[in-house]
């Protein structure tokens, strides 16, 4: 009986030699990654900057330096603004996030590390709408509101490029076809053609406008001659009658030769003149 009290007593000591846990920790140094125990928790030997969560400087870590500790991970929740994880203030700070008290164990240092939730992302600026500036609109401004020297100035900078401003003027007759200057309304008729058949606009309604037009910028020019000059003005009119006639009844091919058989007519007059 005696030897059996002292075998319970031996191992009752033995027993109690043996360390805890925590004292292991103290007495048996640990290597950085290995598993460490701290009175808040398990947790692992961290450099203190890459702890995320509470860092003991107790010696629970092997003979490394003061900034190797042990880290023990723990999670807390702040109410109305959401999770994270305690972690000491001293410990580089809880970056990208902000520090809330009162919801982590230990002293006052130890507090609950919020990262910020980020927004959802700004949208890309959309790329700016190119639009089209050789609309129907713009096609009847130039076309029928403009006045000639308008219409002129945007052909001859060619604005807006998209608009097709080729022109053939009158054809074959000179600049001025018995001294009255037919070549810019011929270059606005030729444009009206031109452009109303590249936008699929040009039908009969169309072209009578177009044509009608034509007629005016060349009562226009002859609308110039007054007074004395009034016959000239007569005569200006009868010829523009005669181009708008044949464009009418036959389209701007008649218009052209048109033109050819009256240059054919002045110069046939003027050699029988003797000019």
């Amino acid at each position: 009986m005696k030897a059996i009290i002292l075998s319970v007593l031996g191992l009752a000591v033995l027993t109690s030699a043996i360390p805890s846990d925590y004292e292991d920790d103290l007495v048996f140094r640990r290597a950085v990654n290995d598993q460490c125990k701290a009175p808040e928790g398990t947790g692992s030997c961290q450099k203190t900057s890459n702890c995320a969560g509470i860092s003991y400087p107790t010696g629970l870590c092997p003979k490394d330096p003061d900034d190797v500790q042990c880290c023990v991970r723990i999670n807390c929740n702040v109410p109305n603004v959401g999770p994270g994880f305690c972690r000491s203030v001293k410990n580089n700070g809880c970056s990208g996030g902000n520090f809330h008290s009162g919801v982590c164990p230990g002293n006052s240092d130890i507090k609950c590390c919020v990262k910020a939730i980020a927004g959802p992302p700004t949208p890309p600026t959309p790329a700016p709408t190119v639009t089209n500036p050789c609309t129907a609109a713009a096609y009847d401004k130039l076309m029928f509101s403009d006045s000639i020297s308008t219409f002129m100035s945007a052909k001859n900078s060619e604005s807006p490029s998209c608009f097709n401003w080729g022109d053939d003027g009158c054809s074959c007759s000179p600049d001025e076809l018995f001294g009255y200057d037919f070549l810019d309304p011929c270059k606005r008729h030729d444009f009206g053609y031109r452009n109303g058949k590249d936008m699929g606009r040009f039908d009969a309604a169309l072209k009578e406008k177009v044509d009608n037009n034509f007629k005016d910028d060349l009562y226009d020019v002859c609308n110039k001659f007054s007074g004395l000059q009034n016959f000239r003005g007569v005569e200006c009119r009868r010829i523009a009658d005669i181009y708008v006639a044949f464009v009418k009844k036959f389209g701007k091919k008649k218009r052209d030769e048109t033109s050819a058989l009256l240059q054919k007519r002045e110069c046939d007059l003027k050699s029988a003149l003797g000019l």
